[in-house]
């Protein structure tokens, strides 16, 4: 099921981004991107095993500078955690939650950083800053955050958080410009509540994503001669 979502996905975003391949770009100073995702939790509820979880993402990439240049992203997907064995000491009627599945959207920007930046072949480290919303939810599609007696009556949480996603890519770059992306990140959220377990929990720190991106590039403007290559 998740192999056809994605296969579905990427030909939906192929159709989509094809007429701006008709754009004329020796050098492009812009890219218009969508790409699909693998995503992986990090928190109380991991099992131990290595989940994925599907996304989808657009987005607006800058090429202009030679090392350093900007990026939109927006994406929307899903993870899911669940762990039997997670048992803490509490007191009834207190009754925390042992699954979880949440759907998330992200938008952020990223400063990226080109270690090597060749007319077929980048390779970058990003830093970006935005914004994670999610939602817990149980086995029978009840809202977590407001099912009081899964945590401590006191605590108490949003479902929208600052994230500070880090990641490591590469993009390959065929003669007409069009390019195909990999980068691993952690979206880092500063939230400890993806899972709806906070306090109860053993783990130390927030919760996290991993997330396996696969993008295609299509460019959809020309460098100014003499600023795509800036020191």
């Amino acid at each position: 099921m998740v192999r056809a979502f994605y296969m579905k996905t990427l030909l939906l975003l192929l159709l989509l981004l094809l007429p701006l391949s008709l754009v004329q770009a020796q050098s492009p100073g812009r890219y218009a991107w969508a790409g699909i995702s693998a995503n992986h939790y990090r928190g109380d509820l991991e099992d131990g095993l290595f989940h994925l979880n599907p996304a989808i993402h657009a987005g607006l990439k800058f090429n202009r500078a030679k090392r350093l240049n900007g990026i939109f992203s927006i994406g929307y997907g899903s993870v899911s955690g669940q762990n039997p064995d997670f048992n803490p000491s509490v007191q009834p009627p207190i009754a925390p939650n042992k699954y979880f599945n949440t759907s998330f959207f992200t938008a952020d920007y990223a400063l990226q950083y080109n270690l090597v930046k060749t007319e077929r072949f980048h390779l970058y480290i990003s830093q970006g800053i935005g914004l994670f919303r999610y939602n817990p939810k149980d086995e029978q599609d009840r809202e977590l955050q407001n099912l009081g007696t899964t945590r401590p009556s006191d605590e108490i949480y949003g479902n929208i958080s600052l994230q500070l996603p880090t990641s490591l890519g590469t993009a390959f770059f065929l003669p007409n410009q069009w390019g195909l992306g990999l980068q691993a990140s952690y979206l880092n959220p500063l939230t400890d509540y993806i899972d709806n377990i906070g306090r109860l929990g053993t783990d130390k720190g927030n919760d996290n994503v991993l997330q396996f991106r696969l993008m295609l590039l299509v460019p959809v403007e020309a460098s100014r001669k003499g600023t795509s290559e800036l020191k």
